[in-house]
């Protein structure tokens, strides 16, 4: 596999098992509205965060670890793993609710 597709196999192997445990909740919650709207405020918010990061010089990216694809400077990577962290998370709270 190229190097550039590491960081990509590693968020699909990590929303597969995390997935795969959380499939029910997962379900009911990619259902609802409320769920979508954390999500885009997760994102927006990680985003944020990252372009802060990015600018201050805490932090980057090695352009042949990424795949290239990217989102206001961001690699489309980071904000799948925006995603299915929030995804993984929300979906561990109504397990432990429950």
């Amino acid at each position: 596999m190229p190097s550039r597709f590491e960081y990509l196999f590693v968020l699909l192997v990590y929303l597969g098992a995390g997935a795969t445990i959380l499939w029910s909740p997962l379900r009911r919650l990619l259902r609802t509205r409320l769920f979508w709207m954390s999500a885009i405020t997760f994102e927006v918010l990680g985003t944020i965060v990252d372009l802060l990061a990015i600018r201050w010089g805490w932090w980057s990216w090695t352009a042949g670890r990424v795949c290239g694809l990217g989102v206001l400077g961001i690699p489309i990577e980071e904000h799948i793993g925006f995603f299915i962290g929030h995804m993984l998370v929300v979906g561990s709270w109504e397990i432990v609710s429950e």
